[in-house]
């Protein structure tokens, strides 16, 4: 019966495990996990909790194509996604990204931050308009925002802030207070949607996607936890070594 069924399904989503999927952008694997003189207490003490991988490579050199290639399971050749303004939806209309597989399985789907690139603007936002033109330069293009496929992948409208404290000719980006941090506010943001959730009570599971962008250049942190490190005393890392 249409009851029977119904409550199958209401069974079928409690028993289903939601899903906090977390990406760090331009992350290398310059990290206390895998021997580096990196001091990263919270993400060892993850790596030592699940399962680290020390085989796993970008499918390309830069953060937006990487991006439309795994969260469409695409590989860049097929997305055809090989600059900051492009959508693998311009080359595949009709695929179906990571987070549209759990929206369209029962999972009430989420981001904050950076997931598909840029500040997860929306396209016809009159805030994303085209200023990565045919001509423009490296810099003009490098925070563009594009589609942040909404609603194709979330059931929401994406959430992001801006990075702070970045100059033009700046190498590090410095904040005196850490709540003023870009990945500050992404963290705090994601801890009371998954705190809403719970309180919500509700049977249908929750996919949230939570990007952090202050791995990129230009490298952001609080000034307090740069202190931590003598200049002189780092080792100049190389490819394919920590």
């Amino acid at each position: 019966t249409a009851a029977a069924s119904a409550s199958s399904q209401v069974l079928t989503l409690t028993l289903q495990k939601h899903v906090l999927f977390i990406v760090s952008d331009d992350l290398r694997p310059t990290l206390g996990a895998y021997g580096s003189q990196a001091l990263t207490p919270t993400i060892d003490k993850l790596a030592s909790d699940g399962v680290l991988f020390s085989r796993a490579y970008t499918q390309f050199p830069w953060c937006s194509p990487s991006r439309q290639s795994f969260m469409s399971g695409r590989r860049p050749d097929q997305t055809r996604a090989w600059t900051f303004t492009t959508s693998f939806r311009d080359a595949l209309p009709n695929a179906t990204s990571l987070a549209q597989h759990f929206k369209n399985s029962g999972w009430h789907t989420a981001s904050v931050g950076k997931l598909f690139h840029g500040h997860n603007c929306v396209r016809g936002d009159a805030n994303c308009g085209p200023r990565c033109h045919a001509n423009a330069t490296f810099e003009e293009c490098i925070q563009q925002p594009i589609d942040a496929d909404y609603p194709h992948s979330w059931d929401e409208k994406p959430v992001d802030y801006p990075r702070v404290g970045c100059g033009h000719d700046a190498q590090w980006c410095e904040n005196d207070d850490q709540e003023d941090g870009c990945d500050y506010k992404v963290a705090s943001t994601a801890i009371a949607r998954l705190e809403a959730h719970a309180a919500a009570r509700t049977s249908k599971p929750l996919f949230l996607a939570v990007g952090f962008r202050d791995d990129h250049l230009k490298w952001a942190a609080p000034a307090r936890l740069r202190k931590l490190f003598d200049p002189s005393a780092l080792r100049i890392t190389t490819h394919g070594a920590t």
